[in-house]
């Protein structure tokens, strides 16, 4: 009964997520899958909601994909969010990079951040 609900849990936390990793380095069979989910609200650092392997990677893979999320492949960034606890938030080390792949996520479905200011004034 527990595990179930922190199952639902863990699912709750993944659903409001923007963004997922996942590793296939050996092959595409569940038990040599790891995934990493993280939420970011736009006004603090991206935070880690949700990470597991085999049939647990594929289930937050598969609900990412199912609403839509973008699912990022990097296994080193990936080791380093393992890491992490479960409502931990990334590391400053991280944030250029994970901002990258948040840009292209926001670049590829067309959407610009709430709040962010699109007059770029370059600097003198």
């Amino acid at each position: 009964m527990a595990s179930r609900s922190r199952y639902n849990q863990t699912k709750n936390k993944l659903l409001e997520s923007t963004l997922s990793y996942n590793d296939k380095t050996n092959n595409h069979k569940s038990l040599n899958k790891r995934a990493a989910a993280l939420k970011y609200d736009g006004k603090q650092a991206p935070t880690l909601v949700a990470k597991g392997d085999g049939f647990v990677a594929e289930e937050i893979i598969q609900i990412a994909e199912t609403h839509g999320l973008f699912v990022h492949e990097d296994p080193i960034l990936l080791d380093v969010l393992a890491q992490l606890k479960l409502g931990e938030e990334i590391p400053e080390e991280l944030y250029l990079a994970v901002a990258q792949i948040i840009a292209f996520a926001y670049m590829l479905q067309e959407k610009v951040p709430e709040g962010f200011d699109d007059g770029f004034v370059e600097p003198s």
